[in-house]
């Protein structure tokens, strides 16, 4: 029910008021909910309520990092999620990219490793955009996304919301391949209906 909550909450993300008096009233469960609080955190920080998301998130890394069962796998990965990521990218939006730093070459590991067993996912490129982003690497992280977006990837709805590609957003390069992902969307959408 509270992964149902949270997914109806990124609904809101065009509406501020609405999606902060949602937030305000969340009531995340008491620990063994890792996901939910990166959500939960991402979320403050697209509101801009720091503080919110540095006390959610810290108790939550904590816990992710000290289990022996990772808190991600192949199927997030192909999914488009990795609690790594999303936890580096609260930590950037907190102005401490020395934290995020382990936790993305982590991540980066994680991809690599399923990228040279043979798995071409056109979220693993999107995942990797968003590691050069929260590295400041504008430009690799527009390739990455170019290239997700060759392999199939068209969910360019999320980029003005993802706090880990917000140092890209405004790019020319990124605003014209989220509007040829619009088109191309369109034409599937058009093709579908005859």
């Amino acid at each position: 029910a509270m992964q149902r909550a949270l997914s109806l909450f990124v609904t809101q993300l065009g509406d501020e008021t609405a999606l902060r008096r949602q937030m305000d009233g969340l009531k995340l469960p008491a620990s063994g909910a890792r996901e939910l609080e990166m959500d939960a955190a991402l979320l403050w920080v697209r509101l801009g309520d720091l503080p919110r998301a540095r006390r959610v998130l810290e108790p939550a890394v904590g816990l992710m990092l000290s289990d022996p069962l990772p808190a991600w796998g192949n199927f997030d990965a192909f999914l488009g999620r990795h609690a790594l990521i999303d936890a580096a990218a609260v930590w950037v939006a907190l102005g401490e990219p020395a934290r995020a730093e382990p936790l993305l070459a982590q991540a980066e590991a994680f991809l690599k490793r399923y990228r040279e067993q043979g798995n071409v996912w056109h979220t693993g490129p999107f995942l990797r955009a968003r590691i050069e982003a929260l590295r400041g690497r504008p430009q690799a992280a527009v390739t990455a996304l170019e290239e997700a977006v060759a392999l199939g990837w068209r969910r360019a709805w999320s980029l003005p919301h993802d706090p880990a590609l917000a140092s890209v957003r405004e790019l020319p390069r990124l605003v014209a391949l989220q509007a040829a992902v619009r088109q191309k969307v369109e034409a599937e959408r058009r093709a579908l209906a005859v």
